[in-house]
C-alpha cells in the first residue's frame, strides 16, 4: 500500500477536526438561539389563564379536575354521587355563561338496569344515560353553558344499585369545567416618533401606546411596515415603507382589534 506523504498525514486530521468542531459549534448555536426564542415567547408573552367562576372551581375541586371517579358498591348495597353547583347550592356565584363542561361515563355489567349518570342545569336535563334494558353505555361529550340552559347551576348525579346484582356493576365517570378566556383588550396608539420621514421609507420609528403585545401588523397609509418588533406591551419599533408625500394614518393590529393614529406619520 502506498504511504501518504508525512505532511499530508499531519494536515488531514487537523483540518477534519476543525471542520467537525465548527459544524458542532454552529448546530449548538442554532439550538441555543431556538431555546432562547422559546423562553422569550413563554415569559415575555404568557398565555392568559382561563377565568373560572366559583361554581366551576368547586366542581373541579370535587371531581379532581377531570380524574376518573368510580362508583362500585359491594353486592347488597348501593352508592351514588349527587352534587350541585351554583349559588343555589352554596357557592359564591353561579357558572358563567361560556364555561365548558367536558364529561365521560361508562358502565360495566350489562345485567344491571340500575346504573345512572345525569347532568342537569336548573330544570334542564343536559346528559342522561342508564342501563335500561341491561345495555352498557360508554359515552362522552361536552357542552357550553349559555342562556339556553340558564348557565347558572349544574347538578351531577351518578349511582349504582347492586342490591340484587351478582356480579356487582360499576360506573366510571369524569367531569371537568373549563373557564372563559378573558377578553383581549383593544390596543391604542398615542404617538409615533419621529413622526415624519422621506418618501423612500426606511425611517425607524417608535410607536407608543397600550396593549400592543401580540401585534400582527403595523401599517403606514395602508402599507405594511418594512419590519416591526414588539418591544413591550406599550412600544413597537417599526421601519416605515415607501410612501407618497403627505400625512398618513399609522395602524397597529392585535388580536384585540386595531388602533389608528390619524395622520400619525408624514412623508416628506
Amino acid at each position: 500500500m502506498r504511504a501518504l506523504p508525512l505532511a499530508h498525514m499531519r494536515s488531514c486530521p487537523a483540518a477534519t477536526t476543525r471542520s467537525i468542531a465548527s459544524d458542532i459549534a454552529g448546530r449548538l448555536g442554532q439550538v441555543l438561539v431556538c431555546f432562547l426564542a422559546v423562553l422569550l415567547l413563554v415569559f415575555a408573552f404568557p398565555q392568559q389563564a382561563l377565568a373560572e367562576s366559583a361554581a366551576c372551581t368547586a366542581l373541579n375541586s370535587d371531581f379532581g379536575n377531570g380524574a376518573t371517579i368510580t362508583i362500585s358498591p359491594p353486592i347488597g348495597s348501593a352508592d351514588s354521587r349527587d352534587e350541585g353547583y351554583g349559588a343555589a347550592y352554596g357557592d359564591a356565584e353561579d357558572f358563567e355563561v361560556g364555561e365548558t363542561i367536558t364529561w365521560s361515563a361508562s358502565s360495566s355489567n350489562s345485567g344491571n338496569e340500575n346504573i345512572y349518570f345525569t347532568l342537569g342545569s336548573n330544570a334542564n336535563t343536559l346528559v342522561y344515560f342508564d342501563n335500561a334494558g341491561g345495555t352498557e353505555f360508554n359515552e362522552s361529550g361536552s357542552f357550553q353553558l349559555n342562556d339556553s340552559v340558564d348557565g347558572v347551576i349544574l347538578t351531577v348525579y351518578g349511582s349504582v344499585d347492586n342490591t340484587g346484582q351478582n356480579p356487582p356493576s360499576s360506573l366510571d365517570f369524569s367531569i371537568r369545567c373549563d373557564g372563559v378566556a378573558p377578553p383581549v383588550p383593544e390596543p391604542t396608539i398615542t404617538s409615533v416618533v419621529p413622526d415624519q420621514g422621506p418618501e423612500a421609507g426606511g425611517t425607524t420609528v417608535i410607536i407608543t401606546g397600550t396593549d400592543l403585545t401580540g401585534a400582527t401588523s403595523a401599517t403606514f397609509g395602508g402599507t405594511p411596515a418594512t419590519s416591526y418588533t414588539v418591544d413591550s406591551d406599550t412600544q413597537i419599533t417599526a421601519t416605515t415603507p415607501p410612501g407618497t408625500a403627505g400625512a398618513v394614518d399609522a395602524v397597529v393590529t392585535t388580536p384585540g382589534g386595531s388602533a389608528t393614529l390619524v395622520r400619525g406619520f408624514t412623508y416628506t
